[in-house]
């Protein structure tokens, strides 16, 4: 279970560099890059209480926040006149892995 944790979360971080190195330029690396090490510190530290982290509730939302948080950028990918796959696959992405992580380190705790 904890390698499927540590997997999981490798996986949310590798999309999130590809993001933004592919797809933002100047200071939003630098914006972004902040923003990214803030969100993965805080899930490798466990900086999120602990109902939070170990119900299905908080997980679905911990979750969702990094698909929201995490998926959607670049903006300018989403504010673009049409419609591409990554506006959909981003945030699946994210929120699946950023799932399957607090799940089995909830599974790995008990």
């Amino acid at each position: 279970m904890k390698a499927l944790a540590s997997i999981s979360l490798l996986v949310s971080l590798a999309l999130y560099l590809a993001q933004i190195f592919l797809y933002t330029k100047g200071q939003e690396i630098l914006v972004y890059g902040v923003f990214g090490a803030l969100w993965f510190l805080a899930m490798y530290l466990d900086a999120f209480s602990v109902q939070v982290r170990t119900t299905l509730t908080g997980i679905v939302v911990l979750s969702g926040l990094a698909a929201f948080g995490l998926g959607f950028v670049p903006h300018r990918l989403r504010l673009g006149p049409g419609f591409d796959i990554y506006v959909a696959l981003f945030p699946v992405i994210h929120f699946l892995a950023t799932f399957a992580f607090l799940s089995a380190a909830r599974k790995a705790a008990n």
